[in-house]
């Protein structure tokens, strides 16, 4: 299916204008493939939705909703839309779960709200006016009716840079937010504020854990085959990026029970890291799915271009463009309409390393915790003193539970040292509450909000995360951080879950394919055109960056190694995608 555009104009009582008012809907009025869901004196709300949800005459919801048990929802009848307006639209996040958005007018009918669903793929942006607010699934439509001029906010990229895998709501557009998922959105005459209304700490606190190892595998199973099926109905066929991995495979099982045509694509490199086709072909040959082996080619890669393009920050990775076109040219030749991936599941799933599951069972009583040690010991070919000595510094002398590092490396070190990154991110604000291991796991669902939450409205087919959903992410953080480990095996729990559809050597699979050598291929093919792109761009005409150490890290003639080549492909990423906003003012 295709991703839901919307965008809606809220205003204040007595604010603005009704001339004003009046050439503001018509600017978006006239924008193509939009029609009217909702509006009143206050409100003016535009999607191209062919069915939105009405809320028995006080709003709609955008999007797509979904029953706790998986059902979609096609009509709200009266007592869900009761319960809906006498909780100020709240209540959805408790009785459903989806790519929403919901826009309410509250009973008094001068209030607005805007609620975005926890971990909703359907992007919500918003850009405060003079008198109101505009949100938008995209900044296009912002543009379109002239709302904002995108100006590029290089503090914000600079803090992009320095802190990659969390996302605030600051966009690197000025005057452009972004209303993240879980979170509220009020107008009144008292002005505009936010607030968050859903949050993933709730579930991981200690006296929400569940701790017997059968139930957790039972419900991680019927969860993610409840999502999938929910995500899966409605398309006419999928293509899901299989590596053989524990994640993509556990998609896979998931998918076989749906009545849908599934084709599954393996992405291969020349290099042993980057070629998974003997696992793939294992889950395809058990579950009686085709497989698609499609070879990464280093020509269709092109440095200069972004495909973060379009979108207000540059969040994409430069290997996945050939990802993406080989998805593409497979799903047009099945005939699908969507592509599912299994990004997040090292996250939702609790790939921990650390010593913290053990330091958990140390405060819930001791009893495991040398069993926990030895699964650790076995994970990280640390000594069982090691871990030891690490879980009980976690658990009773004070060491961090979370470490929020910040990369500064190839940036420019004046802009470093006066650079002030906020550390805080409102889900891990309450992490010194939980017990240590759940701490973690709970960084590690934020550092992949990006993951359910940044689509592309312009993609041609919807990349779906499946893994990354509401349901799944509240039961997984409800499981004690010490049963996600089992004889050396991380992410045990949904290894059992599916142990009995997958082949042994994929359940139970230790090794990971990365596509670093791929990567690694196109810093060396592309050393002077990256030369030429970052010695002339913004970054570098800005400060913000150490030209002499990336030109250092360009020029050195050994064989591409360590770390920094990736860096160098980030940065120019940057360019290119600034390029194209900086094209779009002129």
């Amino acid at each position: 299916m295709k991703l839901v555009r919307f965008i809606m104009l809220a205003r204040r009582p007595g604010s603005m204008s009704d001339d004003r008012w009046q050439k503001l809907i018509r600017r978006v009025s006239d924008i193509e493939g939009l029609r009217l869901a909702d509006r009143n004196d206050l409100l003016h709300v535009v999607t191209s939705d062919d069915s939105p949800l009405h809320i028995g005459g006080h709003g709609v919801v955008v999007g797509r909703l979904f029953e706790r048990d998986g059902r979609e929802v096609a009509q709200l009848g009266p007592e869900a839309c009761d319960r809906i307006v006498g909780s100020a639209g709240q209540s959805l996040c408790a009785d459903y779960w989806g790519p929403y958005v919901c826009i309410l007018r509250q009973k008094d009918g001068d209030r607005i709200s805007v609620l975005r669903a926890p971990l909703g793929a359907l992007p919500c942006y918003l850009v405060a006016f003079e008198g109101g607010v505009a949100l938008a699934s995209d900044v296009d439509l912002f543009i379109a009716c002239g709302l904002l001029r995108p100006v590029i906010d290089w503090d914000e990229v600079l803090r992009h840079l320095m802190v990659r895998d969390l996302v605030w709501p600051e966009t690197c557009l000025s005057g452009l937010r972004e209303l993240r998922g879980g979170q509220q959105l009020l107008l009144s005459e008292e002005g505009l504020a936010i607030q968050d209304v859903w949050s993933p700490t709730t579930f991981a606190r200690r006296d929400h854990q569940m701790r017997d190892p059968i139930a957790a595998a039972r419900i991680v199973r019927d969860t993610v085959c409840n999502s999938v099926a929910s995500l899966a109905s409605g398309e006419a066929g999928i293509v899901l990026m299989l590596s053989g991995g524990l994640d993509s495979s556990v998609l896979a099982a998931a998918l076989t029970r749906q009545d849908v045509p599934v084709t599954c694509i393996t992405l291969v490199t020349g290099d042993a890291t980057g070629d998974e086709r003997r696992y793939a072909r294992q889950v395809c040959a058990a579950l009686g799915l085709s497989l698609v082996e499609g070879w990464r080619d280093l020509a269709g890669i092109d440095v200069g271009r972004s495909d973060a393009r379009g979108l207000p920050r540059p969040t994409e990775r430069m290997f996945f463009q050939e990802s993406r076109r080989l998805c593409e040219q497979a799903a047009a030749e099945a005939g699908a309409t969507a592509i599912f991936n299994g990004g997040g599941g090292d996250n939702i799933f609790c790939s921990l390393r650390s010593g913290a599951p053990a330091a958990d069972r140390l405060l819930t009583g001791g009893s495991g915790f040398l069993s926990t040690v030895r699964d650790l010991s076995h994970l990280t070919q640390e000594s069982r003193q090691t871990v030891m000595m690490d879980a009980v510094r976690r658990a009773w002398f004070g060491k961090p539970t979370i470490r929020l590092s910040h990369d500064t490396s190839l940036l420019s070190p004046d802009v470093v040292e006066a650079a002030h990154p906020p550390w805080r991110h409102p889900w891990l604000e309450s992490a010194a509450e939980l017990l240590p291991g759940s701490a973690q796991h709970l960084r590690l669902v934020a550092c992949a909000q990006d993951i359910a939450e940044g689509a592309q409205p312009w993609d041609r087919l919807p990349m779906i995360s499946p893994l990354m959903v509401q349901p799944l992410v509240e039961a997984c953080l409800s499981i004690a951080s010490w049963l996600w480990l089992d004889a050396g095996h991380n992410r045990a729990v949904a290894r059992h879950a599916f142990a009995d559809v997958l082949p042994e050597d994929v359940a139970w699979r230790r090794s990971k394919g990365t596509p670093d050598a791929f990567t690694a291929r196109i810093f060396d093919a592309n050393r002077r055109k990256l030369r030429e792109i970052l010695s002339g761009g913004e970054l570098v005409r800005l400060g913000l960056v150490d030209l002499p150490a990336i030109l250092e890290v360009l020029d050195d003639p050994r064989p591409v190694h360590g770390h920094s080549f990736r860096r160098v492909l980030q940065l120019a990423d940057v360019e290119a995608w600034a390029a194209g906003w900086i094209a779009s003012d002129v």
